[in-house]
C-alpha cells in the first residue's frame, strides 16, 4: 500500500513539474484575429475597409479606444472625408450588423488593433482614383 502511495505521489509531482514550463497563450490571443491590409475610408455614416485583393467592402467596428485611435490617425493621414487610406489592422471578420449603416455591407471587420495607416497609392489594393 505504501509503495502504491509513493508511486501515485511521484506521478502527481511529475505531472505538476512537467506542466510548469509550459506557457499558455493569453486568453485574448485566440480572438485577436488576423492581420488585414486594405483601403479604409471614414466619414459621415461611413467606416469601411476593402481588404486588398477582395471585391467586398466591410463595415468596421472597434472598441472605443481603438476607434478613437483610428479616427485620430485618419484625421492626420487623409486630406478629406471619405478619402481612402491604406490600413493595416488586426481583427476578425463577422456577419454584418443587423441594423444601422453597417447592415448594407457584405460583413463587418471587428478591429482589435490598428497597426499602421498611410496614404493609399493610386492603384494600390484596387484603388481606382
Amino acid at each position: 500500500m505504501a509503495m502504491m502511495m509513493r508511486a501515485a505521489l511521484f506521478l502527481l509531482l511529475l505531472a505538476t513539474a512537467s506542466s510548469c514550463g509550459r506557457k499558455e497563450p493569453p486568453p485574448h490571443a485566440a480572438t485577436a484575429g488576423d492581420v488585414v491590409s486594405g483601403a479604409y475610408a471614414y466619414g459621415h455614416n461611413v467606416n469601411t475597409l476593402r481588404p486588398c485583393g477582395a471585391a467586398e467592402v466591410l463595415w468596421v467596428e472597434a472598441p472605443p479606444q481603438v476607434l478613437a485611435h483610428l479616427e485620430r490617425e485618419y484625421a492626420v493621414k487623409a486630406t478629406r472625408a471619405f478619402e481612402p487610406v491604406h490600413l493595416t489592422a488586426r481583427g476578425r471578420r463577422e456577419s454584418p450588423p443587423a441594423e444601422g449603416p453597417g447592415a448594407a455591407y457584405a460583413g463587418r471587420f471587428v478591429m482589435t488593433e490598428l497597426i499602421a495607416m498611410r496614404p493609399l497609392t493610386p492603384g494600390e489594393c484596387g484603388d481606382t482614383r
